[in-house]
């Protein structure tokens, strides 16, 4: 059956279900008590109506008051049922006239016509001002066209039924037909699609149908986001332009982003990733990322007043091992490494670090493998969430401990120091840490600098049974963190702290969230999930629920 033809049949049922009309108007007055000064009498209704050229008005007793208002409402909704009626057999008239096909190659004539005469004006231009860039940027544009004005017809069928074939619930109403500009890969269309309402919000199908973000087709704001969580939104509006030939202002990429990023992180809670039997690797840190001044209040920092410009952005990554090359040393396997992060506390942040771990496959990994750098918040959060993982202090923060506690006892540039960080890194290797303390210790009462050596001592003997190199690298293990903290120079550092840059709390965990999922290969998985959810609200069953 033809969508208009169907949408037409359900504008009738609707029309059918309205029993009870009047025309004109209800009011409702109060009057000022004669007996009672300062209050009240009333209300009192009076109905008008204009009849046989007069306008009448007339009493009506309280009783009656709703079933009339009643009546009333039901003639407008039965005369915007009406107008709809007539604008759905219109648009049938015309189409039956006039058939797409037939328009689309009218269209597709004239545009080939103009493309034609750009390339013949090109061409019969003196060689000195025949430039190819000026031509190919002219000549994308010509095609964008084209493909903008060949689209819209193409996309408002589509409208039309999706429109046709929509079933609305009980309580919602057809109100009109809506216009509404949408900006797409090929540039701007006009589409006029049906709008109801519930009483409470409006609704439109053909919206949730086409999936589309605010007045951005699906495919745009997928380039949009990416183009976003790559570059400053300035940047971003300008790469959109160069590289796609489309125009979207910084300050309208800003506003999708803060409306699409807070629906990552409940996003990632029903994702289910495909899981591997392999070693998984879990890594955490922290890194500084400059905030709005607001967001800092009452917090202690490192400026000389005790003042901070920075709040800790916590980052966590889960990747896997499943080989080691010819020489025996551990291989991450490629693109499987996926990353978390969270403003939150220390206690908040191990959560969500451990759903990552447990999409992942934290059930199923034949061994569980924490690196950390030896800060306490990192090792409790091991402790309280990856219980009966082998934990592993960074090799590379080892020895800068290990090189600190040398300067402090003899001088890092000493002949004596540079022989003992030669032969303490081979010892480390070898697991022998515990004799590099041990020497150490008795090297304390001659140092150059003793509470700095008893510090480095300190870390070096908390961290002492995750410190066991010569074993890791035996079994096969990575032994260093680069992986995060090269991420949190990647995921985090290289798109929130530019110069000039000042993020809001909500603002930064958005653009966090949205970072995460782009670097982890998420970000398509999310934009067909957003997708679907769109078109999801278009069904019965889940717009009653």
């Amino acid at each position: 059956m033809n969508p208009l033809v169907h949408k037409r049949q359900q504008i009738l049922q609707q029309m059918e279900q309205i029993q009870r009309m009047e025309r004109g108007s209800l009011q409702a007055e109060k009057r000022p008590s004669l007996r009672y000064p300062g209050q009240d009498r009333g209300p009192y209704f009076k109905h008008q109506v204009w009849e046989d050229g007069q306008n009448l008005t007339r009493r009506i007793p309280p009783e009656k008051a709703d079933g009339l208002a009643q009546a009333i409402e039901g003639r407008k909704e039965f005369e915007k049922l009406a107008e709809a009626f007539v604008d759905t057999t219109v648009r049938l008239t015309r189409a039956e006239a006039s058939p797409d096909a037939k328009k689309r190659d009218e269209i597709q004539a004239a545009l080939q016509q103009e493309t034609a005469n750009y390339i013949e004006q090109f061409l019969n231009q003196h060689p000195s001002q025949q430039q190819l860039l000026t031509f190919e940027r002219k000549f994308r544009e010509l095609i964008f066209q084209s493909a903008g004005k060949l689209l819209e017809p193409v996309v408002q069928a589509l409208v039309d039924q999706f429109d046709a074939s929509f079933q609305p619930r009980p309580k919602q109403r057809f109100v009109e037909r809506r216009h509404l500009k949408i900006t797409g890969l090929f540039g701007s269309m006009h589409l006029f699609r049906d709008y109801y309402w519930d009483g409470r919000q409006g609704h439109c199908p053909a919206d949730a149908a086409l999936a589309l973000e605010g007045s951005y087709t699906p495919a745009l704001s997928r380039m949009i986001y990416r183009a976003a969580v790559k570059n400053s939104y300035a940047e971003a509006s300008a790469d959109l332009f160069e590289y796609a030939g489309v125009q979207v202002c910084d300050r309208q990429i800003q506003r999708l982003v803060q409306v699409v990023a807070p629906a990552v992180e409940p996003w990632l809670q029903t994702l289910k990733d495909p899981v591997e039997i392999a070693l998984m690797y879990v890594c955490a840190d922290g890194t500084g990322v400059p905030m709005r001044k607001e967001e800092l209040a009452g917090r202690k920092g490192k400026q000389a007043d005790g003042s901070a410009k920075t709040r800790e952005a916590k980052l966590g990554c889960v990747f896997l091992q499943t080989e080691v090359d010819e020489e025996g040393h551990p291989v991450r396997k490629e693109d499987s490494t996926t990353y978390v992060g969270s403003f939150e506390a220390a206690g908040e942040f191990g959560l969500l670090l451990r759903q990552e771990a447990r999409r992942r496959g934290l059930a199923k990994a034949t061994k569980i493998i924490f690196i950390g750098d030896g800060a306490a918040w990192v090792w409790e959060l091991a402790r309280v969430n990856f219980v009966g993982a082998i934990l592993i202090l960074d090799f590379y923060h080892a020895l800068q401990h290990v090189y600190g506690l040398v300067d402090a006892i003899w001088g890092k540039e000493s002949p004596e120091g540079k022989k003992r960080i030669k032969r303490w890194k081979v010892w480390l290797l070898k697991d022998k840490a515990a004799e590099v303390l041990k020497q150490a210790n008795r090297e304390l009462v001659s140092a150059l600098d003793t509470d700095k050596a008893q510090k480095e001592i300190s870390y070096l003997e908390n961290n002492l049974e995750r410190m066991a190199y010569g074993t890791f690298r035996k079994a096969g293990y990575f032994i260093g963190s680069g992986v995060v903290e090269a991420g949190c120079k990647t995921v985090i550092g290289k798109r929130m702290k530019c110069s000039g840059m000042f993020w809001s709390e909500e603002g930064g965990q958005g653009m966090l969230d949205l970072r995460c999922a782009f670097l982890s290969n998420r970000l398509d998985v999310f934009c067909q999930a957003r997708a679907t959810n769109h078109a999801a609200r278009n069904d019965p069953l889940r717009l009653v629920a």
